[in-house]
């Protein structure tokens, strides 16, 4: 017999007692006997086995969230893309300017959007852009100015529609077809898109293969939920933190290659040709456990959870008895091969997710919590950016600042919990935008700083609701939960709408809207379950019984390879 200290309790001759009044209605069976609810072996007790916050779930998280830095250079990249130079009114005998004249008397000789006629000014339809700091953009090249400045909020708001639309079909796809094959075949596409947006010539050309990228930037997401189904409980904040440090990584580099590289389509390219790396690296991740499991593919997820378990020096139980207990988590209702109904329901998993009053509440919660978040991390970047002098300098500060309190906000939301660490975080970007109001409008510097100090917060609470939906969503819609929840993208949507329009009427107005937003936020959070300490959820059922808010450090591991013998 083994050792009480290798996690095994005593066999058949000595079973476990439950009581009927205490345990409630029986709900797991095995195919040795069954089990009340408190005996059912969550998941987490099996990933325990193996040791669910070793050294392969750091490796694992090393190479899942490498793909941050390649979402960032995206997500922000029309910071560059579209960057606006000088520019004035095209000479009406249609010749350049004398080398002597610079951009600035350039623009008072020729005027911006107009220039001086006969009797009154009349409306520029051509321009003359200054090279000096960039040699072409997607401003310089279809004369995205004045009029027709809107085209370039567009830019920016069609990417985020394209987030908002692929996220929940990614997301969607992967709880159906698997998170490692949903990135894979993804990341390859991506590779396909994004490098065909350079060779756009027409501007609608163009729009459309950037919605499109947006879309396919919903991998991150993917390889997140991967991440968190397959660590333990004691590693997943952490976990769930760290993942997006490589994005602020991205933030950082990115005003260093695009301060190299001067024209826009050498530019798209070179943010978009490391994607053929992350084709190698998703080539090596496993599929997650928890997911394989689910989907009643128990052999499999057996493989996935040996190799863990030698990556991290722990000894599993025999086959045999390690499969009954990934029979007894999941008794294979989502099971491969369900049929097209079975799949449909997971393409459209609203209706499951908002079909219940407890989930109902949290979803939608979530979802106004996610769309405020966008908006103001997103308005505050650019924002930022045109309230510097230097946009190469307000990303990487952006990028930077946001590495500490992401770092600090991983042991916060272990010791305090995730709903107050997110409400005060909230709060704290709520002041710190509004100080923005008490500026005179010609100091730059303090402004910039207040706009980079709501963005270091805004991020945290970023990566905070990422871990969070997952934390509360069931396994079988988990990563369509999430998809869901990213319909907040509608806030990033309209985030630039909101910089580009509203600023010319006053420089301090995206600032009152992002600010207001944030405190609505903070209310709205209150409506959140506290996740910390607590297993994921299964089903529906869970959610809504609550059963899975029974607090982790509850749970006797050993005690579960007693019960199933």
């Amino acid at each position: 017999m083994e050792t009480e200290a290798n996690g095994v309790h005593p066999g058949p001759d000595q079973p476990t007692q439950t009581d009927p009044e205490k345990d409630g209605p029986k709900a797991c069976r095995t195919d040795r006997q069954e089990a009340a609810p408190d005996a059912e072996p969550p998941f987490e007790a099996v990933l325990a086995l193996c040791d669910g916050g070793g050294r392969w779930q750091w490796r694992l998280l090393l190479l899942t969230s490498a793909i941050g830095a390649l979402s960032a250079f995206h997500n922000v990249g029309s910071i560059f893309l579209g960057a606006t130079p000088d520019y004035w009114c095209r000479p009406a005998e249609n010749s350049s300017l004398p080398e002597a004249v610079n951009a600035s008397d350039a623009v008072q000789r020729f005027g911006s959007c107009s220039r001086p006629g006969n009797d009154t000014e009349e409306p520029c339809h051509a321009w003359q852009f200054d090279t000096s700091q960039y040699r072409s953009t997607i401003v310089t090249e279809w004369s995205l100015v004045c009029g027709r400045r809107w085209l370039l909020s567009t830019v920016q708001a069609s990417f985020m529609l394209g987030k908002l639309l692929g996220y929940p079909v990614l997301g969607a796809l992967s709880d159906r077809f698997g998170r490692r094959r949903v990135s894979l075949y993804g990341s390859a596409v991506q590779l396909l898109v994004a490098s065909s947006v350079a060779l756009s010539r027409h501007y609608g050309v163009f729009l459309a293969l950037r919605m499109l990228v947006g879309a396919l930037t919903g991998i991150f997401s993917t390889l997140f939920t991967l991440t968190v189904e397959a660590t333990g409980p004691k590693l997943r904040a952490t976990a769930g933190i760290l993942f997006v440090i490589p994005y602020n990584l991205g933030l950082m580099a990115l005003p260093g290659v695009a301060y190299l590289v001067r024209d826009w389509r050498y530019l798209q390219l070179a943010i978009s040709l490391p994607y053929a790396l992350v084709l190698v690296y998703v080539w090596l991740l496993p599929e997650s456990p928890r997911w394989l499991a689910e989907r009643g593919r128990h052999a499999d997820a057996l493989a996935v959870l040996k190799r863990a378990a030698a990556a991290n020096g722990r000894t599993l139980p025999d086959d045999e008895h390690m499969l009954d207990l990934l029979r007894a988590c999941h008794d294979g209702q989502q099971a491969e091969g369900a049929g097209f109904w079975a799949w449909l329901g997971a393409a459209c998993p609203a209706h499951h997710l908002l079909g219940t009053p407890l989930m109902r509440r949290r979803m939608l919660a979530s979802i106004w919590v996610f769309a405020i978040t966008n908006a103001i991390y997103y308005g505050v970047q650019f924002d930022s950016a045109q309230l510097s002098r230097s946009p190469y300098l307000a990303v990487f500060l952006s990028g930077l600042v946001a590495i500490p309190v992401k770092v600090v906000g991983a042991p916060l939301i272990n010791r305090l919990g995730r709903r107050p660490t997110t409400c005060g975080l909230l709060l704290l970007t709520a002041l710190a935008i509004l100080a923005i109001l008490a500026v005179p409008a010609a100091l730059a510097w303090p402004k910039l700083l207040l706009a980079i100090t709501g963005k270091m917060f805004i991020s945290a609470v970023y990566s905070i609701v990422y871990l969070y939906v997952l934390e509360f969503t069931p396994t079988s819609l988990r990563n369509g939960g999430l998809g869901l929840v990213t319909m907040g993208r509608l806030g990033s949507v309209v985030a630039p709408y909101v910089v580009d329009l509203l600023a010319p009427v006053h420089w301090s107005l995206p600032s009152c809207v992002f600010g207001v937003a944030a405190i609505t936020g903070v209310l709205v959070v209150l409506l959140l379950p506290e996740t910390r300490g607590r297993r994921l959820p299964e089903t529906i059922e869970d959610v809504e019984t609550r059963r899975w808010e029974k607090p982790t450090d509850k749970m006797d591991v050993t005690e579960l390879r007693a019960v199933h013998e």
